[in-house]
């Protein structure tokens, strides 16, 4: 037998094994990989007060807490009342009070799905988390305020009250925020027409899209892009 028939006969062997070992067309199937299951959180004390449902396009919760709860457990909250709903809705809004906090007159946290899941809890304001400039509340900062005072109101939602002076600074629209452990903010506004009133809106800008609502009987209320978050009432 000459070398190149030999040659042949080689590679004709080798093909047939490739052939006996792995039938024709055969798909190799990747051995399915374990996913490590997210770490649960465990649910707090929670109470649903009132569930108002407008299918599809709308399901709001108002939900009692014992105590604070983390961002994260907020949110296991949020995703386990949408879980046990057999419908679906095109936006889901919770808000969650506190043990002393009137339903209706302002929230402590809201977990909005607008389609995906926002937690926000309305605490004093971190000023880096908003641009602010953070203020003493001094005397010669009350008296500055003062020189051109729109108005003085009073939050006083448990946990979260402050005391919101709108003034004018300069030829600008300014509110001084100031807190029971006497820090505070001061926000530059920008007013705009509204039907309810006078509109101000933070010139720097937020990402919740809150805005302030001057009426004309004196009430000064705050909302963001879900609606109303509370009314306050002018001080005397």
């Amino acid at each position: 037998m000459n070398m190149k028939k030999l040659n042949v006969l080689i590679v004709a062997s080798a093909i047939a094994l490739v052939g006996c070992s792995e039938p024709t067309g055969a798909t190799k199937v990747q051995e399915p990989v374990e996913i490590a299951p997210l770490e649960a959180v465990e649910l707090p004390a929670y109470t649903v007060v009132e569930r108002t449902a407008s299918p599809p396009q709308k399901l709001s919760f108002d939900v009692r807490l014992a105590d604070k709860i983390s961002e994260q457990e907020l949110a296991a909250i949020a995703n386990h009342l949408k879980a046990q709903e057999t419908a679906s809705f095109d936006r889901i809004f919770i808000l969650y009070y506190l043990p002393e906090m009137e339903i209706g007159s302002g929230a402590w946290a809201s977990t909005h799905f607008n389609p995906s899941l926002r937690v926000k809890i309305f605490e004093s304001p971190e000023p880096e988390a908003t641009g602010a400039k953070v203020v003493k509340d001094t005397p010669t900062r009350k008296a500055d305020a003062a020189s051109d005072k729109i108005g003085v109101w009073v939050d006083e939602r448990p946990y979260v009250g402050s005391t919101r002076t709108l003034y004018r600074e300069g030829g600008q629209i300014k509110l001084q925020m100031n807190f029971k452990d006497g820090s505070g903010t001061t926000q530059t506004l920008v007013e705009s027409a509204d039907s309810r009133g006078r509109k101000f809106v933070d010139k720097a800008g937020n990402a919740f899209g809150e805005y302030y609502i001057l009426t004309a009987n004196g009430e000064l209320s705050v909302y963001d892009n879900e609606g109303l978050i509370t009314r306050m009432k002018k001080k005397n």
